[in-house]
């Protein structure tokens, strides 16, 4: 119950603050379908070797029928679209094409990635559907709000980062010795992986702006403090991988010593199993990295400088870091877990044999 009720204390700012920096905003966006799209007219910028294109289209917001010009990217008659709607000082409007509407298609997936995940074990992926939709709305009414407005991205992103885990836990797993076994491993190796990142991002001088977005949010107004967001996007990145393998790892060394394992030997059969996981999700965890960072590597193949200057580049170490920062968590997690498991669980079904004899 109290962490429910912390979860709840945590949303009251949270939203408050949205509320605030949307009625300070002057952009409005809204949704709706082309009604006239205009042949594109290619052009090309002078001096340099790129094509451009400019279209007339009219939207049909609702309310009215807004014409302006469109040059973010061609549309046709019948398609979806957000419109960004700005008025100057002296109120005049203008438009422009804010994006295609893609909600449908996205709506389609999740659907269809809710159903697959009841129809392989409807209790247990309930569970896990509920625990998504809480990471989901933690993330979107708790943490970007308050890093928003202006509270410290590091004090903010550990908070939320151990409540989220404690509540997500509880929800997929259960209330039972391997969550909080989990949950025990899953801590120190943040603790310890938390320490080394802000080694790491002090001693590599980095400063939170190696992307367009990170220098946007800095140049919007917002007080956010860019090397703590850094670290804040490495915590958050971890959660999840770090979830899998210690629960993986409570529950191997409880089904271990149910069929009869015992002493140092529970403890070394369950690492084995636990290297193997780690080896599979520390790959998995690169592979992940770098499909998100593909156009960054392939604009690193086409430089001719030195290795080690390209590697410094703070948008190429950063990747770096996260990268190897959630594998090191990963590692840490499974002997942590592995000894807690060990310590704990063999006791808890020690007692339950037991009781069960007792009975009997």
């Amino acid at each position: 119950m109290m962490k429910i009720f912390l979860f709840c204390l945590f949303l009251i700012v949270p939203v408050q603050a949205h509320a605030q920096i949307q009625a300070q905003s002057s952009a409005e966006v809204l949704g709706g379908v082309v009604v006239e799209a205009l042949e594109p007219d290619q052009g090309s910028v002078a001096g340099f070797d790129l094509e451009t294109f400019e279209q007339i289209i009219v939207v049909d917001v609702g309310a009215e029928k807004v014409r302006f010009r469109n040059d973010f990217t061609p549309v046709k008659v019948g398609q979806r679209v957000f419109v960004r709607s700005e008025q100057d000082g002296e109120g005049q409007r203008y438009f422009s094409l804010y994006d295609i509407d893609r909600s449908g298609v996205l709506l389609f997936v999740v659907v269809l990635f809710a159903m697959l995940v009841l129809a392989l074990n409807f209790r247990k992926g309930l569970r896990a559907l509920l625990s998504l939709v809480v990471t989901i709305l933690v993330v979107f009414l708790v943490l970007l709000p308050l890093l928003k407005a202006g509270y410290s991205p590091m004090l903010v992103g550990s908070s939320v980062a151990i409540v989220l885990l404690s509540l997500v836990m509880i929800l997929t797993h259960g209330l039972n010795v391997r969550t909080f076994v989990a949950m025990g491993g899953i801590s120190f190796a943040i603790f310890v992986t938390a320490l080394l990142a802000h080694f790491v991002l002090t001693r590599g001088k980095f400063t939170g702006l190696a992307d367009d977005e990170s220098f946007a949010v800095m140049t919007s107004g917002l007080n956010i403090d860019m090397v703590e967001l850094l670290f804040v996007g490495i915590l958050i990145g971890m959660l999840g991988v770090l979830d899998d393998v210690a629960i993986t790892q409570a529950s191997a060394t409880q089904q271990l010593y149910n069929a009869g394992t015992r002493g140092k030997k529970l403890f070394m059969q369950a690492m084995k199993i636990g290297q193997d996981h780690v080896g599979a999700l520390v790959n998995t965890l690169v592979l992940a990295y770098t499909g998100a960072a593909l156009p960054l590597l392939i604009l690193t193949t086409l430089k001719e400088d030195p290795l080690p200057a390209i590697l410094s580049i703070e948008i190429v170490a950063a990747e770096i870091m996260r990268s190897l920062l959630g594998s090191i968590g990963i590692v840490l997690t499974v002997p942590l877990t592995t000894l807690l498991a060990v310590a704990f669980i063999a006791r808890v079904s020690a007692s339950d044999d037991d009781s069960h004899v007792h009975h009997h």
